[in-house]
């Protein structure tokens, strides 16, 4: 009588574990079908995971398609994307921020050694509100854009930084050029 209790126990464990493991695949299987859609619906936003890379440090963060930038670098003829000052203190030293940051007033500051490789100088772009403004351009190693399709990479990529206010979202900290894509 004890044995048939202690196999009714045992069988009555297993289908309970069974239930645990079975309950938890279809949680994880929600999971990752929850996760999928956020990608695909940010991909309708335009917001894609984008690595930039610059003496070997590479950085991730999110950059918005913006079908509305078409600002091409006045000095090689190359598409501009614009970037937060948080990308560029993530991306370079505070010394060599601090130094792109007051190029405009101290010009001597672009040969520094923290700038080499930066190519540092200023693109003039017209923008809704303005008429003409300048940012500061520089230009990284590589961009690479994680499209729902596919990986675009781009070699010596333009970047712009404004260190005033700006028109960045929540979701994103670059305003990628629309002829990347």
């Amino acid at each position: 009588c004890i044995q048939i209790d202690q196999v009714k126990a045992i069988k009555e464990a297993n289908k309970a574990i069974a239930v645990l493991f079975l309950s938890s695949g279809i949680l994880l299987a929600y999971k990752r079908k929850q996760k999928q859609e956020k990608r695909e619906e940010e991909a309708r936003k335009n917001i894609y995971d984008i690595q930039i890379s610059r003496k070997g440090k590479t950085i991730t963060c999110r950059g918005f398609y913006d079908s509305g930038n078409l600002l091409m670098d006045s000095v090689n003829g190359k598409p501009v994307s614009v970037g937060t000052e948080k990308v560029l203190s993530e991306i370079c030293s505070e010394e060599t921020v601090s130094c792109l940051k007051h190029l405009k007033e101290n010009p001597g500051e672009s040969g520094k050694p923290g700038t080499a490789g930066l190519h540092p100088h200023f693109t003039f772009f017209h923008s809704i509100g303005k008429e003409q403004g300048m940012m500061l351009a520089v230009t990284f190693e590589r961009l690479c854009i994680q499209t729902p399709a596919e990986v675009v990479c781009i070699d010596n990529p333009v970047f712009a930084f404004s260190f005033g206010t700006s028109a960045f979202g929540k979701e994103y900290e670059v305003l990628l050029n629309s002829r990347l894509l």
